[in-house]
């Protein structure tokens, strides 16, 4: 297979996606309204979170405002209710501690952005922070007690089982900690872990987690030690896996939706058209968002029932209580449906204006293999009348700027010291432009 481009044929496999940098797309949106992350309900109540700076309480049967809380910065994190206190963090770099009337209890401020959602085990709140931390916090006072330093921001939501606390951080590794925030084990994968909206799955002593290689890991929970991992994309994993005992759900940045056995053998898979949100499982259901807006209702087996369209990125998770789905949205509003697929209400935030979100791929590049020479893929005879003058190809920024210093990207596996000749540099420009060439 190859590209005809004005006389300028090259093979695709003569290309290779790559890996340039971290995932920071969540870090470079845009002001607006859109909302962000999951949202929790708890008696009747739906809590969510806004780019406008708001935490909303609203009733989860009509609609209706209860109350909002503004922060200092956009919220992506996910917010949790434990014994009448909800717990959310914001990028104003603090955890908030409100009572479920809207009113602030305390707040513990970190040295970093908090795109991590906080998780509760008896009196301690875990959360963590875009300054390497992951923190411990009296859930009733606000006080540190202890803080475990990773390598690199944690986006990434705690969660503890069995007396353990297990973390994934953008150094590349998932921690296993005891409660007093000392490291059992580390395990190492090949980029960060993403997942802010949700943990790790524990399920029957294995710990399930998804990387930005691309990998769907299952380790055991005591030991560290792997027990399989298989390759769902080559865009990486930015959700956690769904486990119960019918299957795994794992959704890919490749816009597939996996179901595995817990042994990782695929079951089933549906393509969702591209980038999907968590799964959540409801009764005889499955619901799942895309980047298109479009919420599907999947039957246990993969197949669609009815989708629903909103108007924006479908991003945080939806959520199902009573018969009942709300759909978190870009386009600003939170919607409640019934089972049917039917809106019942929306509410809309503060700010209708939608977020500017970057493309969703530009951490990722097309690289010419090393192996690859440019007289191999540059036919010599249909240029030996031009005079052009030769140029590296670092004078226009083909390669991307986060490459000298990514730890994704070894030191010899690309080769970008080539020439070529001017005029067809357009072509390089639309392949770095059209990742999607390869899929």
């Amino acid at each position: 297979m190859h590209i005809g481009f004005e006389g300028f044929d090259v093979e695709l496999e003569d290309f290779q996606l790559v890996k340039v940098r971290k995932m920071d797309r969540h870090l470079r949106f845009g002001e607006g309204g859109s909302v962000l992350a999951t949202p929790r309900i708890h008696e009747g109540i739906v809590y969510f979170v806004s780019a406008d700076n708001y935490i909303y309480s609203v009733d989860a049967n009509t609609g209706k405002e209860k109350w909002r809380f503004k922060t200092h910065g956009a919220i992506f994190s996910t917010p949790v209710v434990s014994e009448n206190t909800l717990f959310v963090g914001s990028y104003d770099k603090n955890l908030y501690c409100l009572n479920l009337d809207g009113k602030e209890m305390w707040r513990f401020s970190t040295g970093g952005k908090i795109t991590s959602s906080p998780f509760v085990h008896e009196n301690i709140v875990l959360i963590g922070s875009n300054d390497g931390y992951l923190y411990a916090v009296e859930r009733d006072s606000g006080k540190e007690v202890w803080k475990f330093k990773t390598g690199d921001w944690i986006s990434s939501s705690p969660v503890v089982c069995n007396e353990k606390i297990y973390i994934g951080s953008y150094d590349s590794n998932v921690y296993c900690l005891n409660l007093d925030g000392k490291e059992i084990w580390r395990f190492k994968m090949g980029a960060e872990m993403w997942g802010m909206h949700e943990s790790p799955s524990v399920y029957k002593g294995i710990l399930y987690f998804a990387s930005m290689d691309g990998y769907l890991y299952a380790v055991n929970a005591e030991t560290g030690k792997e027990k399989w991992k298989v390759m769902t994309g080559k865009y990486g994993n930015a959700i956690q896996p769904m486990v119960n005992s019918q299957f795994i759900l794992h959704p890919s940045r490749d816009g597939i939706l996996y179901a595995f056995d817990h042994n990782g053998k695929e079951i089933w898979r549906f393509n969702l058209g591209n980038l999907p949100n968590a799964p959540v499982v409801y009764k005889d259901r499955i619901f799942i968002g895309n980047e298109s807006g479009t919420l599907r209702s999947l039957t246990p087996e993969g197949k669609e029932k009815w989708h629903f369209q909103t108007g924006g990125k479908i991003f945080g998770g939806v959520v199902a209580w009573k018969d009942k789905i709300y759909i978190p949205s870009y386009d600003c509003h939170v919607y409640c449906l019934n089972m049917e697929g039917e809106e019942l209400w929306r509410f809309a935030t503060s700010n209708l204006n939608m977020v500017n979100l970057p493309p969703p791929h530009d951490a990722f590049k097309l690289e010419i293999k090393k192996e690859t020479h440019i007289e191999d893929i540059i036919s010599e005879d249909k240029y030996e009348s031009k005079n052009e003058q030769s140029v590296s190809l670092s004078n226009y920024h083909v390669e991307s700027e986060y490459t000298t210093t990514s730890e994704y990207k070894q030191k010899s596996d690309y080769d970008t010291d080539f020439v070529i000749f001017g005029h067809d540099m357009e072509f390089f420009q639309f392949l770095n432009d059209s990742p999607n060439l390869l899929l």
